[in-house]
């Protein structure tokens, strides 16, 4: 597999550089432009299920190519490899308007950032083993099944928007059943919670894990909502 793992560097490298040089999306590779983007620092790229779901996508039919000559019958080793890769990228990720819609941020100074042309306060690579849960769901998102080489983790709630199974140590939100209204009354929310309303230290409300979270944020700061305040809140 040595010779895979260099060669996929290789192409890393080759790939990113082409990309930013044509100025395109870091996510989805479609043309990005800075008035209508963001500049998003790595940590809040790798701690998002739905990039990584996205990335793997982009990969799968590469992975199904070399899981024929891998031994274990599956190229996991590609999980390890490109979170390596990705939490090492120190420079701002470009961020189309809809490729946001994965991510929780500050839009206005993220937007501010891709405009100057300004590296994010908060930039630089990131620790791997801080983002490996995202990237193993996002693999088991695309591919079916958890990853063999991450640990599993326990899931401790279920997302009371899409049934999305809520694993320790990620990020949910709680919203009051008169914020869901309201929401549901300005389509930031398309769809009927799929469970009563549940009782919380805040009141009564729905659990919405980071995935929903991040799509209701994008859609009510394109309203014109506040950016950073959560649904809810």
């Amino acid at each position: 597999m040595n010779a895979d793992v260099g060669l996929l560097d290789k192409l890393f490298k080759r790939e990113t550089a082409r990309l930013r040089a044509n100025g395109v999306c870091d996510v989805c590779n479609d043309d990005f432009d800075p008035a209508a983007g963001y500049f998003l620092p790595t940590r809040t790229v790798v701690i998002a299920e739905g990039f990584w779901a996205q990335n793997f996508s982009l990969t799968k039919n590469m992975a199904e190519i070399l899981q024929a000559d891998d031994d274990d019958g599956e190229p996991t080793w590609m999980l390890e490899h490109t979170l390596r890769q990705m939490a090492g990228q120190s420079s701002a990720w470009a961020v189309c308007e809809s490729c946001s819609e994965y991510f929780v941020f500050d839009r206005d100074v993220a937007r501010a950032d891709a405009l100057a042309g300004r590296q994010p306060s908060n930039g630089g690579a990131v620790d791997p083993s801080g983002c490996v849960l995202f990237a193993a769901l996002g693999w088991q998102r695309v591919f079916g099944d958890w990853p063999s080489n991450v640990a599993w983790v326990e899931v401790v709630d279920t997302c009371d928007l899409c049934e999305k199974a809520i694993h320790d140590s990620e990020l949910s939100a709680f919203i009051t059943t008169e914020r869901m209204r309201e929401m549901r009354a300005e389509n930031l929310i398309d769809t009927d919670p799929v469970r009563p309303f549940r009782r919380h230290d805040d009141g009564e409300g729905y659990v919405q894990c980071q995935p929903c979270l991040a799509r209701t944020v994008a859609r009510a700061y394109r309203r014109g909502g506040r950016d950073g305040e959560r649904p809810g809140a």
